[in-house]
């Protein structure tokens, strides 16, 4: 009899170390997964789109022998829904879905949509790196910027002068915002676009959130100073948090100011 009891003891136990495992273990996909980026959508129609992505070493392999993307997407939609897709394959861009297909988040460049059940429901989404999340808000403080003589200046006659910004501090929705901000003079000669003058800056642009049209003489700035006051003037005006995202590739900025001056004046 204490046979039989303890036989069904250890029974117990190994079935119990068994679920135990099962329903807790880690699996293969997440022990490996590795985060690689946080970025945030403005869409049409004021949708929000905040999106980490994370990537997974190698690729799996189907039953027949094709390999897949085994990447996966994390996503809070402005509506309240909270999402994880997977990585699938893509002949442009990056795609991920549910595995029914009746969710798709396409991300490519700076841009993205998601369609459901074929139907596109976040639409013409750029990465808010590029905006502060609303149209008005990115053409007054554009505006604001070329009206600042730090910034905005013309040597040259039958010039024109453009401003753009990299938002440094994109989960951020109300002011101030912590920018990059690139302007430059520029004019055609030849048919070459010649940039004749032109600054690079981080800069914290402030203006009361009061629900009203923007008054371009309520927008304040603030602009370290060059040379040595430069890193001191950093830690006063920017977080902490953004601190370490000072020192980055600026071509990218060089590149879309440019390609903003070509497209007017040509």
């Amino acid at each position: 009899m204490k046979r039989v009891i303890l036989s069904v003891v250890c029974l117990t136990s190994i079935i119990f170390i068994i679920w135990f495992w099962q329903t807790h273990k880690i699996s293969d996909y997440n022990a490996t997964s590795q985060f690689i980026a946080e970025t945030y959508y403005s869409c049409d129609a004021g949708k929000q789109i905040k999106a980490e992505y994370y990537k997974d070493p190698g690729f799996k392999v189907k039953p027949d022998n094709r390999p897949t993307p085994s990447g996966k997407v994390e996503l809070a939609l402005s509506d309240g829904r909270l999402m994880t897709l997977s990585q699938t394959i893509s002949a442009s861009g990056i795609r991920y879905a549910t595995k029914d297909e009746s969710i798709v988040f396409w991300s490519k460049g700076d841009s993205a949509f998601i369609t459901e059940n074929n139907t596109e429901t976040y639409s013409d989404c750029v990465e808010r790196v590029w905006t502060l999340g609303n149209k008005q808000e990115d053409e007054a403080v554009t505006s604001f910027l070329l009206s600042r003589p730090e910034l905005s200046w013309k040597t040259t006659a039958g010039s024109k002068n453009f401003c753009i910004f990299q938002n440094l501090f994109p989960g951020k929705e109300l002011f101030p915002h912590y920018l990059w901000v690139r302007c430059g003079e520029y004019k055609m000669e030849n048919g070459q676009l010649k940039e004749l003058s032109g600054v690079s800056v981080p800069v914290k642009v402030d203006y009361p959130n009061e629900l009203s049209y923007y008054d371009l003489n309520k927008f304040s700035i603030l602009i370290p100073r060059d040379g040595s006051p430069y890193d001191e003037d950093v830690k006063l005006i920017f977080p902490p948090e953004i601190q370490d995202r000072l020192h980055f590739e600026s071509s990218p900025l060089n590149e879309k100011i440019k390609q903003e001056a070509l497209r007017s004046l040509l």
